[in-house]
């Protein structure tokens, strides 16, 4: 068993066969080149997709007449530095050995009563690999990493995908200069941080919807508030960067609207929980994100527009926005500064809460500059203010009245999903539904609001005028259910 630490980046395929390209120029220049070779992939689980279930993945591997039979585990992830455990096995054939699998430390990772019988192939992934040696030595610290780029395809079926992406692994040293070194390729290319494995997206063109990543956070009603935000900053960040991978590169246009939920939850959140968090510990993240919000914006937008007017126009006008994102190295140096924050500042901050939650009340103000208020007083207090800030509300307010209301209306979201995963908050098949139905008015009402500050870039006259003609009776329709349903 060896532990893979990395960082995976996305990148466009176009041009980068071409000798002078800036990426490859830099690193033949700077790294050792080890070769190109074509690596093909087949993926094996079960029916029920137990191995997906369980966050493992076993393929079998074909390099030129050699085969080698690997099992990774989900592992984690820490802003985008992914770590998991991974065994290898060479193979004599093309054909799944049992024997290596029942070992008992693979066992722990192997899902119960699952044998090798009722593996089959679920999906492939062929691509040509290119590789180099790098050493880079930044503050003292000496990084050694191989830097691999893979262009190919993922296939299941008759459905393929595209693939292209870089990987930087570590091979000997400290794991944070791997950080360094994709702040050195980024001005030669656009590359765009990654959490979704070649896996699980093998496993969404399959269709097989397994929720691998672990986005969800455990709370307490009781639990400290100096503790659960930053257990909340990491929630959305995990969610805004799948997502915006979910709409830059799959041309995702709910992945957009979700994806600029989580933005303003993460924008304001340092705002909503001020004594918890100083202004200067959220500088870059926040900075970060300003650079991202003109473009996530205008495509939350777009994605409304389209479905409110049912014009195709607006989704082409969508996918050359997209496409603008992708090919912007600033953004893309605006994400990995994001995902750079968290994995520098959260644990920093996790810990101080950890600290601050041992000992008592007191103990508790002194160390993280609040009363020691729990979850759930926050929760309740922050959700009776926000309610009394929204009572405003009336069917003949014009479109300025409601986007006024933006923040607001986002912090009622932030505050309806913490209430749902709060500990002994009710699961019941018809409170899920009722829960969902209110979630989907609230971001309705978001999504309204972003495109009532955005109408004069976006929409036409034609389309503006019908746009103020008809969207108020839309917001107070669906504030109206919203605020019956939650009284």
């Amino acid at each position: 068993m060896t532990t893979e630490i990395e960082l995976k980046l996305r990148l466009s395929p176009q041009n980068l066969n071409d000798p002078s390209h800036a990426l490859v120029n830099f690193l033949n220049q700077y790294a050792e080149p080890d070769g190109e070779k074509l690596l093909q992939n087949h993926y094996y689980d079960s029916d029920d997709a137990a191995l997906a279930s369980a966050k493992a993945a076993l393929r079998i591997r074909q390099k030129g007449d050699h085969f080698e039979q690997t099992l990774k585990t989900a592992g984690s992830s820490n802003g985008g530095l992914h770590q998991r455990r991974e065994w290898n096995w060479p193979l004599e054939s093309n054909a799944l050995n049992a024997d290596v699998l029942a070992d008992d430390e693979v066992q722990q990772h192997w899902p119960q009563n699952l044998n090798i019988e009722q593996l089959q192939p679920v999906f492939a992934t062929h691509f040509q690999r290119r590789a180099w040696r790098w050493t880079l030595e930044t503050d003292g610290k000496t990084t050694t990493a191989e830097v691999v780029i893979d262009q190919g395809e993922i296939r299941s079926g008759d459905k393929t995908q595209p693939l292209c992406e870089l990987e930087l692994e570590l091979l000997d040293g400290d794991a944070t200069g791997l950080w360094a070194m994709a702040q050195q390729l980024l001005p030669h290319t656009p590359l765009w941080i990654s959490d979704i494995s070649k896996a699980e997206r093998g496993y969404g063109l399959s269709g097989i919807g397994v929720r691998w990543a672990d986005n969800s956070a455990s709370f307490n009603e009781t639990m400290p508030l100096a503790q659960a935000v930053p257990l909340w900053l990491q929630h959305h960040l995990v969610l805004f960067k799948r997502t915006l991978e979910k709409a830059l590169w799959e041309d995702d246009s709910q992945a957009s609207l979700e994806c600029w939920q989580h933005w303003l939850a993460l924008r304001h959140l340092p705002q909503w929980c001020g004594k918890i968090i100083k202004r200067k510990d959220t500088k870059e993240l926040r900075q970060a994100l300003d650079q991202l919000q003109p473009g996530l914006e205008t495509l939350s937008a777009l994605t409304t527009a389209q479905r409110f007017f049912n014009d195709a126009g607006l989704r082409s006008r969508w996918l050359e926005c997209a496409q603008q994102l992708r090919d912007s190295a600033e953004l893309a140096q605006a994400l990995l500064a994001i995902a750079h924050w968290s994995y520098d500042q959260l644990p920093r901050l996790q810990q101080m809460a950890g600290e601050a939650g041992a000992g008592d009340e007191a103990h508790v103000g002194v160390k993280a500059g609040v009363s020691g208020e729990t979850l759930s007083h926050y929760f309740h207090r922050s959700w009776k203010e926000a309610q009394q800030t929204l009572a405003a509300p009336h069917e003949s307010w014009h479109l300025n009245q409601w986007a006024d209301l933006q923040s607001q209306v986002a912090r009622l979201q932030h505050l309806h999903l913490l209430r749902h995963v709060l500990v002994g908050d009710v699961v019941d098949s018809a409170h899920q539904h009722q829960h969902q139905r209110e979630r989907r008015l609230l971001s309705d009402i978001v999504n309204g609001q972003t495109l009532v500050q955005n109408a004069a870039e976006t929409l036409s006259d034609e389309q503006q005028l019908q746009l103020h003609e008809e969207l108020p009776y839309e917001l107070w329709g669906r504030w109206l259910e919203f605020s019956n349903a939650v009284r």
